[in-house]
């Protein structure tokens, strides 16, 4: 599955940035490698739900790997399960 990287910081400009990467993807399947991304606000986060619910919409895979143990605290404290961020498409 094609890869994109997650950058340190998925802020606003972050989740521009990632935004317009995930476009030129629209259609594929789809892997975000969060290995580097250490920071995580509030713009990135609603990014990353829409971008899952597009894909979600058309029926494509979408996934976030990688996540660290301080990333996966932030959804935890705000009540999003990332595993809800995926989607798994029937073979």
């Amino acid at each position: 599955m094609p890869e994109l990287k997650l950058p340190e910081v998925l802020d606003q400009r972050g989740a521009q940035i990632v935004a317009t990467q995930l476009l030129d993807r629209l259609g594929e399947d789809v892997n975000l490698d969060a290995r580097n991304l250490t920071r995580l606000g509030g713009a990135g986060l609603e990014m990353l739900i829409a971008a899952h619910r597009q894909w979600q919409e058309d029926c494509i895979r979408f996934e976030i790997s990688n996540l660290s143990s301080s990333i996966l605290r932030v959804f935890e404290i705000l009540d999003v399960d990332p595993q809800t961020l995926r989607v798994e498409v029937p073979k």
